[in-house]
């Protein structure tokens, strides 16, 4: 799920045609992890400014700070003055990911809950309240957490084979947990 926003815009990782970034967006969408371009924007300045006070999700704020902080807070003024140094000109000129940021909340309402819901309730008849707490809240919930052991768990907890004065770390569990980041 984070491969559309991780890999393919916020480093530019690999191209990807119409119909694969498509999929890619919605599958950034069903997260509920912001749109691809707050995210990629955000994944940039923390990579230009990791474990520093311009980092948005700076490790050294704490353990919480870097795991779910960071997306519950406003983000301090030296981060966004930072960030805005950085350019982001191939995202904005993505009509898809403009298309995406600027319908953000109906889009993640749509897919990341009536249609993750509709399934259940509709294909096996699923009770609609269980069908809704189980593929909307606790699954966006579950994928969340899982996606931030990469800024937390993996800044505190593992080994640390290139660079021991770095923070990043290589955490198997984290590696497992967020299909393959973290390492």
């Amino acid at each position: 799920m984070s491969v559309g926003g991780h890999r393919l815009w916020a480093h530019k990782s690999f191209k990807a045609r119409f119909p694969l970034k498509l999929l890619l967006l919605i599958l950034q969408t069903t997260t509920l992890n912001g749109s691809a371009l707050a995210y990629a924007r955000d994944h940039r300045t923390h990579h230009k400014w990791t474990d520093e006070e311009q980092d948005p999700k700076n490790p050294s704020r704490g353990m919480f700070y870097a795991h779910i902080g960071w997306w519950l807070l406003r983000k301090k003024d030296i981060v966004k003055h930072y960030g805005n140094k950085l350019s982001f000109d191939d995202l904005y000129a993505d009509p898809l990911i403009k298309f995406q940021h600027k319908f953000y909340t109906p889009l993640a309402i749509m897919c990341g809950l009536l249609v993750p819901t509709l399934i259940p309730w509709c294909l096996w008849r699923e009770h609609l309240l269980t069908a809704f707490l189980l593929c909307g809240p606790l699954r966006i919930c579950v994928t969340l957490h899982h996606l931030f052991t990469v800024n937390s768990l993996a800044h505190y907890v593992g080994r640390r084979p290139y660079d021991r004065s770095m923070r990043p770390t290589e955490n198997r569990l984290v590696i497992y947990l967020s299909l393959g980041e973290g390492n």
